[in-house]
């Protein structure tokens, strides 16, 4: 039920803003209210399990915070694909999440839907090409990866992934 739609826009306003400066707590605050309103919301839960999953870096260390904090993100990405099956962002996000937890068959899973949706964003081929590595199929990995570079020639985490990637396939 939808009942405050301006209450809700502007939370999620104010929940990006607050991403955007790092200000992961204010920003979950903000985005948690904005659903209060609009439960519905696909972009409201998305942006709240990047924010969710951005406040999991502090716990390293402390894994039992970390593995809570991602998998609240988890749980916002999914009820957004609920929501709205054909996000990409929902689908890179899920499968960044998943990764993050090790189900790396999941996050491939959603990295091809990311891709099949849209084909000409490099950080999805660069997401998908990383998780391929750590599957070891370097072959789809370095073709991943190169289609990253490809698409965003100064994606500096595509160039030296790809380079690991054509490395160990050498070997």
């Amino acid at each position: 039920m939808l009942r405050r739609p301006d209450y809700a826009i502007t939370h999620l306003n104010i929940g990006l803003a607050q991403l955007r400066q790092s200000d992961y707590a204010t920003a979950v605050n903000h985005l948690r209210q904005a659903l209060e309103s609009d439960r519905h919301s696909a972009a409201t839960h998305i942006v709240l399990g990047i924010a969710l999953h951005a406040q999991a870096a502090p716990y390293l260390g402390r894994e039992a915070h970390m593995r809570a904090k991602i998998q609240q993100a988890v749980d916002h990405f999914q009820q957004a694909m609920q929501i709205s099956p054909d996000l990409v962002d929902g689908h890179n996000n899920l499968g960044n999440s998943l990764l993050a937890q090790g189900k790396i068959d999941a996050a491939i899973g959603h990295y091809r839907t990311a891709v099949h949706l849209d084909s000409g964003i490099a950080e999805v081929h660069h997401n998908l090409g990383k998780a391929l590595f750590l599957q070891r199929n370097m072959k789809e990995a370095i073709a991943h990866l190169r289609q990253a570079s490809k698409l965003k020639p100064h994606h500096e985490a595509a160039r030296v992934n790809l380079q690991k990637a054509l490395a160990l396939q050498a070997e």
